[in-house]
């Protein structure tokens, strides 16, 4: 342990882990907002996820959304609580951008 009392592994982390969340339907509402449902993986743990994002941008090729949504840290195996810091869900900042590409 660290003088922090964290482990040093996590003082040696420069960025945040890369969350990729593949999307499999998206619904664009009347409100500009978009209902996406797909999986999402984490530690090597995939579940389903659904989620409401906001429309920020539009072109001939792309769209790119704005999300905010919560995860159960332990459905992804994250029980550990270093220091009583990190309890139950966590909430997720999230940009989408989404593009198409030719088949």
């Amino acid at each position: 342990m660290s003088r922090t009392g964290r482990p040093p592994r996590l003082l040696r982390r420069r960025e945040p882990p890369e969350i990729t969340f593949a999307a499999r339907s998206a619904e664009l509402r009347a409100d500009e907002t978009v209902q996406v449902s797909g999986q999402l993986p984490i530690r090597g743990i995939s579940r389903p996820l659904s989620l409401t994002a906001h429309l920020v941008g539009v072109d001939a090729d792309a769209l790119t959304l704005d999300a905010v949504f919560a995860v159960d840290r332990a459905q992804f195996g994250m029980d550990w609580n270093l220091l009583g810091m990190i309890r139950g869900h966590a909430m997720i900042t999230a940009t989408l951008r989404s593009v198409r590409t030719a088949t």
